[in-house]
């Protein structure tokens, strides 16, 4: 099989006060930002069978700016390169994302495992 890779954070309502990791996040569906979780999957999607495999779900920490969310998704998604995807050379064609992550540190790194 052939791969892509995606990247993509969900937001979860919360509105406990003593939740770990509680914070400010894009509620996509609100269209605004909201008290509760975030969620950063990266999951590979087949293009023969039509399914997605998830690699790796981490809980994002909220911070005071967006660069340092930004960074965290980095990570995870270098972590993924390192630790996962070692099997899968020369079958991954493409990794996709919304525009959050239209950021020259993910081009980098995309870049760099040469996909």
């Amino acid at each position: 099989s052939r791969f892509i890779l995606a990247i993509d954070a969900s937001f979860i309502p919360k509105s406990g006060k003593k939740t770990e990791g509680l914070g400010a996040f894009w509620n996509g569906s609100a269209s605004r930002s909201d008290t509760g979780l975030e969620l950063s999957c990266l999951a590979l999607i087949s293009l023969t069978g039509q399914h997605a495999f998830p690699l790796d779900i981490r809980q994002t920490r909220p911070k005071q700016d967006r660069a340092d969310r930004l960074e965290q998704y980095l990570e995870q998604l270098k972590d993924v390169f390192t630790q996962r995807l070692a099997g899968l050379s020369g079958q991954l064609r493409a990794v996709v994302a919304d525009g959050q992550y239209a950021k020259k540190m993910f081009m980098d790194a995309v870049h760099a495992e040469q996909i």
